[in-house]
């Protein structure tokens, strides 16, 4: 069996499994999947780490992993029932003490209970800080860190920093938080154990401060029985993502990173290669283009009917860079599946916010993006989207605004086993949202979802004198599981840290950034998105818009947010 009909049979029926756990139901057997223990086992691992990384850029892949319970191990703050009022900065971090320390921080376990966090002697009787600790078998997907920014350092301090050949605008102060240590399956000691830059410098699918403010990784780590993941110096800000996985599913234990001339190595440089050409990747993963040019108007709908079972894993909509933007906005997208389901948005707003021309907002990620090419600006999704039967509708709202010329494409997958997952879409805004009001509600409750991301904007913000501007952006972004996965800000949803150039901070493949910024109008608008096993399950999506009394002031919210029906 190669490679892509292992993820396509053992894929669904891990797929299948999880949603049955999810409904109750009992688990049925393998019915000889797995076959002889030893080196097919041994191949059956290998496959799963494959399949992870592959997943970082191939959405087809990603359809068929394994669902798990994921827990989300942060610096966010959280109340405890006898803080003061002037305490209460619902999950503000900035200015906290020590996180190792005080009762304020913590994780929530896969039941939802809160943990603190502790120090622990480590196998050489130095303290380590332990950031997170899951049982197995399960994964790694994600791992986030950033301390101290350069503009909050000394002169003398970052003087240090360059001389010692870790410059604070390269790496911010990550350096400060000593080893990262990984132990793996109880062994005494760690498999990894290597100064934070020097990890991040080899790991793969890194990123650092001069990127986005922070520091992190995407690169998978497994677990048969135990994880342990510490550092040698006490952490200042992290986010670390884990999953439950079921026992059936054949998982490697992680072993060290990988090496030249290895399956993974040779699966990273591929997957790098993917991710650095996101129009590409439905090619590059052996997608067929279908294409066609319309005349779309209120009266004259472009349509698309797919009637065979299949997965669509990349849409593009092409139309003249020098189209107006009213008439842009005067578009609608709609996508109805076999069973009736459907989700309608304004076009644009898949994509991104509706009152700024495509000029100010082109971005590239791996799954969404906005560029020109040639005289077209060309908006270009790589979501996976499994069907039976689908339609996908673009029509105009207004006659008066008339018919606009566009070019429509989308992919084809080799599918000849389609998951029972359907792509859809949350489309809500714009919301006046005010002072000390409840949450903006970027994906409302509705049973869970495997969420993929979303757009996250903001406007009209009337700050209190004397606050930090867009003080906003530092509400968190709360992911409703069971159990709660707090974010500590904006930034911190798209895999970033500080704003190191103002608010604008790039998109980059994977995670996300900023899409656009305006001081002018007090306008905010980012895109954070998930990928392979980074994509949690949850049931709501919220977002605050104050963190304390003082800042917290009337603004506008809007927003889309992308998931999977289960």
């Amino acid at each position: 069996m190669n490679r892509r009909d292992f993820l396509k049979a053992s894929g669904t029926l891990f797929l299948g499994q999880a949603l049955r756990l999810n409904s109750g139901q009992a688990l049925r057997p393998w019915d000889g999947c797995l076959g002889a223990r030893g080196a097919a086992e041994a191949a059956r691992e290998q496959e799963t780490l494959l399949t992870a990384i592959e997943s970082l850029a191939n959405p087809v892949a990603s359809l068929y992993l394994p669902l798990g319970t994921s827990v989300l191990f942060s610096s966010a703050r959280r109340i405890l029932d006898d803080d003061l009022p002037e305490d209460r900065r619902n999950f503000w971090d900035y200015t906290r003490e020590d996180t190792f320390s005080d009762p304020h921080y913590g994780y929530f376990d896969k039941s939802g209970d809160f943990h603190q966090y502790k120090v622990k002697p480590g196998f050489d009787g130095t303290p380590e800080y332990v950031m997170a600790e899951l049982l197995g078998p399960g994964v790694i997907p994600f791992m986030w860190f950033t301390h101290t920014a350069p503009f909050m350092m000394g002169p003398e301090h970052e003087k240090a920093l360059e001389d010692a050949g870790v410059p604070p605008k390269e790496w911010g102060n990550i350096q400060a938080m000593g080893n990262i240590r990984i132990y793996v399956d109880y062994e005494p000691t760690p498999v990894l154990d290597m100064p934070m830059i020097a990890f991040l410098k080899r790991v793969p699918f890194s990123w650092r401060y001069r990127d986005n403010g922070a520091n992190g990784t995407h690169y998978p780590f497994f677990f048969k029985k135990f994880i342990r993941i510490a550092s040698t110096a006490c952490p200042k800000y992290f986010v670390i993502k884990g999953v439950y996985l079921h026992p059936s599913v054949p998982v490697p234990s992680f072993k060290g990173l990988p090496q030249q001339g290895s399956p993974e190595q040779a699966m990273v440089d591929s997957v790098a290669a993917a991710l650095g050409k996101p129009l590409e990747i439905p090619r590059i993963y052996g997608a067929q283009e279908f294409s066609q040019a319309y005349d779309i108007g209120a009266d004259q709908p472009a349509v698309t009917n797919l009637d065979r079972p299949g997965i669509i894993s990349g849409l593009r909509f092409a139309i003249p860079h020098d189209l107006p933007l009213d008439k842009r906005n005067n578009l609608d997208l709609s996508i109805t599946y076999e069973n009736g389901d459907s989700f309608t948005l304004p076009l644009a707003a898949f994509w991104g916010p509706l009152d700024r021309p495509p000029e100010d907002i082109y971005y590239q990620t791996a799954l969404l993006g906005i560029t020109t090419v040639g005289g077209e600006d060309v908006y270009y999704a790589n979501f996976a989207m499994p069907f039976q039967r689908v339609q996908i509708r673009i029509q105009g709202r207004d006659a008066a605004a008339g018919r606009i010329g566009a070019r429509i494409s989308y992919f084809l997958a080799d599918s000849s086993n389609v998951p029972p997952l359907r792509f859809r879409v949350y489309y809500s805004g714009p919301v006046r949202k005010e002072a000390g009001s409840d949450d903006f509600m970027l994906l409302p409750p509705g049973g869970k979802r495997k969420y993929v991301g979303g757009i996250l904007s903001a406007r009209e913000w009337i700050p209190t004198p004397g606050a930090w501007n867009c003080q906003y952006a530092e509400g968190n972004i709360k992911m409703i599981g069971p159990p709660p996965m707090p974010f500590t800000g904006w930034e911190d949803f798209f895999s970033g840290g500080y704003f190191p150039y103002s608010f604008m901070t790039p998109t980059r493949p994977l995670g996300g950034g900023t899409i656009y910024w305006s001081a002018y109008w007090n306008h905010l608008t980012v895109v954070g998105l998930f990928h392979g096993y980074n994509q949690p399950l949850v049931e709501a999506v919220s977002v605050e818009h104050g963190v304390t009394t003082d800042n917290e002031a009337d603004l506008t919210c809007y927003g889309a947010s992308f998931y999977y029906a289960l």
